[in-house]
Formats: structure tokens, sequence, C-alpha cells
């Protein structure tokens, strides 16, 4: 839930100590990839009628850097290229001002910061076009997008046929152009049902895995669990006596674990 873009300080630290931190990452020939919310933006003011939708910090924003289909801060830009997030004021990514400034802090954070490249958080919320422009003005070392959604089920059963899932990651690392890879959520999805003695889920008609490794494996990035599916939040978390299978699994396909 970012506000100021450019205030880097913390509970977790300071902003010396979090170049500090990933200097020593470096030294063990380690990247560090920044977890760079762009969907969203917390405002700093409310508008005369009561309405947070005014931004401060360097990037002192107002409506017209929101998206006019948000139902919740009355925004003044163009209608949303993608999903609807509720708890903040969705930015319009059709405005060069806004592009601009987020290539301008991306490419600080690369630069002094000393970030390798990016995690991407919701990206269901904005074409991936955008990204695509984002990525080659800020030209990370590694790109991962967050396109979560749910996978298709019937009566609470995990449907067979994933293909309109992993479909709908794949379409949006294609509006990236390549340039950025994605989370498999298919696989970690299958992966929940198929360690229950339904291995049958693991095999596509065509021989491949069900997953987004089965179509696009330089760009599926596997994974058990993330900071929303388990950790305190726990809103999809792994079986938890079937991690050692799930991380042999994911270790031994294709994809980047």
């Amino acid at each position: 839930m970012p506000s100021d873009l450019y205030n880097l300080n913390s509970a977790y630290g300071s902003e010396e100590e979090l170049k500090h931190c990933i200097e020593e990452m470096h030294s063990q020939d380690l990247l560090a990839l920044g977890d760079v919310v762009l969907n969203h933006r917390c405002a700093h003011k409310q508008s005369p009628n009561g309405v947070w939708n005014i931004f401060g910090g360097k990037f002192s924003w107002g409506p017209e850097a929101i998206v006019c289909d948000d139902p919740n801060f009355q925004g003044r830009g163009n209608p949303s290229s993608g999903d609807i997030f509720h708890a903040a004021p969705n930015i319009d990514h059709s405005q060069e001002f806004v592009r601009k400034d987020i290539k301008e802090w991306l490419n600080w954070l690369r630069n002094y910061i000393g970030y390798d490249g990016w995690r991407l958080d919701f990206v269901r919320g904005f074409s991936g076009s955008y990204v695509k422009e984002y990525i080659e003005a800020s030209n990370p070392a590694f790109a991962i997008g967050e396109y979560w959604d749910s996978l298709g089920y019937e009566h609470g059963d995990l449907c067979n046929n994933q293909d309109a899932h992993r479909q709908r990651i794949v379409n949006w690392i294609n509006a990236t152009g390549g340039t950025s890879s994605a989370f498999d959520v298919t696989t970690k999805g299958i992966l929940h049902s198929a360690l229950h003695n339904q291995y049958w889920r693991l095999i596509d008609p065509q021989g491949k895995p069900t997953g987004v490794m089965g179509w696009w494996p330089s760009r599926a990035i596997t994974f058990l669990e993330n900071h929303d599916t388990g950790s305190t939040q726990g809103h999809w978390p792994f079986p938890r006596d079937k991690l050692a299978q799930g991380y042999a699994y994911i270790l031994t396909h294709p994809g980047t674990p």
C-alpha cells in the first residue's frame, strides 16, 4: 500500500540500511528484486469533498492520475486497462506524466538503491503493454509479474482443465512482449489437489505439465507460497504435510523455482 514512493524508510529499517543490505547481497553474488506496486497508490490528503485522492511526496499527483472507473476515489483519468483493486486509488497508466514519473522512480531504485530487478505486484490491474515500457526503460536483470486470479472450480472441486487460467497468465506475458516472466499460479493451484493422490492432474492431453510451465517454461516462475497465500495472511496456504513433495516437483520440472 505505497504512498510516497521515494520514502523507503520503514519499520524494517532506514533507506541507508536497505542500500547496505543490497550491497551485502551483491557481495555474495545475489540479485535483489524490488517489490514494486504500480497498480495503486495511497493518497496523502482528502479533496475538498472528503475523498482521499490527493497524492503527496515527490509525485504530487491529483485525481487526473486515477482511473475514472475506480468506484471509490473519483478519478478523472481514462478507464482502467485491467481489474480494479478496491483498497486504494487505481493509477491511470495511460497518462504520460504518470509513466514518466514511474520510469524515473524505477531507474532511481536501480541506480541509487541498487535493486537488480522487479517483482511486479497485482499486474491484473493494468495492461502488460505498460509493463513492457517500464521494463525497457529500467532494464532489470529479471522481472516477475504477479498475475493472480482464481482457478476454475465446479461445486467446490478443482476443474480437470485449467487451460483458461494459464492462458490468462500467458496472455499477460505476451502483452509485455515476453519481457517479464510470471508466477505460475496455475501450477500452485493444481499441486494443491494433485498431491492428494490425484497425480493425473500433472499432465495435460498433449503430455505437458498442466501449469504455465507446460506452455512457456522460460517465463514460468514456480512457487508454493508467497506473502499472500501463506505466511501471516494465509489466504491460500499450501498443504503443510505436502511441502516436501511440492518442492520436489518444482525443483525437478521446467520453470524457475
